[in-house]
């Protein structure tokens, strides 16, 4: 089927360019007209048979009402609906750090897909498989994103209205990076960073430096789950027992320090523990 959409943005009409393809349809000017017009939040879709009368808000709205117009036009009757989302967000995780790191054309696939269904927002789990350039064996030989990757993943986001935000770790999970000798100075026992030590805030801040340089988020998940060994490694020979939930805050108020220097937003697990 043939769809021609008007009243779109460069950018908008080059995303439903690409995600075309996922609906069966292609864009001509021989096609079945779509007028699309910015309104309030919410989609309103009016088809008569001949053409249709598209209004949506402004993010991603415009992919999913695509999506919902073409959805129609295929039954071959007029119709109109109204659709008007519950959320202010809507978002997926997706992992890339166990066994495989999703690659630049199924991301992009992933990204249509999300767009047209209303998602505003993506994840990617990476907890150690991005380059950090003062750090080179920090994902060595796990397929690491390198720096222009991310503004690539970035920019086609954001050209369907979808944020990209960082997923990373800052205190545990970080084994794979904390098994070469290079990083030994940062271990407290396992996969879990070593509190009160400066060189693990400098790496932290190479974290945040290398997602704020290469992302335009300023939301970011910082982690911190699971680290039910934190100070009862390295950290308890150098310092002696702490009440261990008192050196998760402290941990956590070094952590929100250093992300709100680069403007970020965080969040974090919820399942975070001390013991």
């Amino acid at each position: 089927m043939d769809i021609y959409a008007t009243g779109l943005t460069e950018n908008q009409h080059q995303a439903l360019s690409e995600a075309a393809g996922c609906l069966g349809v292609t864009l001509s000017e021989a096609g079945i007209a779509m007028q699309f017009s910015e309104g309030d939040s919410g989609i309103t879709v009016r088809y008569d048979g001949q053409s249709a009368v598209i209004s949506c808000g402004g993010g991603p709205e415009f992919m999913r009402a695509f999506g919902l117009t073409v959805e129609g036009v295929m039954k071959g009757k007029p119709f109109s609906v109204k659709e008007t989302p519950w959320y202010d967000s809507l978002g997926v995780m997706i992992d890339c750090s166990r066994n495989a790191v999703l690659h630049m054309d199924a991301f992009k696939n992933i990204i249509q897909r999300l767009a047209l269904m209303g998602y505003t927002s993506v994840q990617l789990y990476t907890e150690d498989t991005y380059e950090l350039e003062a750090y080179p064996y920090f994902g060595y030989l796990r397929g690491r994103y390198t720096a222009e990757q991310w503004k690539s993943m970035d920019r086609y986001a954001a050209m369907f209205g979808v944020e990209l935000v960082p997923c990373i770790q800052t205190l545990a999970h970080l084994g794979p990076a904390l098994k070469w000798a290079a990083h030994s100075e940062l271990v407290d026992c396992n996969d879990i960073l070593l509190i009160d030590e400066q060189k693990t805030y400098e790496l932290i801040n190479e974290m945040f430096r290398t997602m704020a340089d290469n992302l335009s988020s300023r939301t970011i998940n910082i982690g911190m789950d699971e680290a039910h060994m934190m100070g009862l490694g390295k950290y308890l020979d150098k310092h002696g027992y702490h009440d261990r939930s008192a050196l998760m805050i402290k941990h956590f108020g070094r952590v929100m320090e250093i992300a709100r220097s680069y403007g970020y937003k965080p969040m974090m697990w919820s399942d975070i523990s001390s013991g």
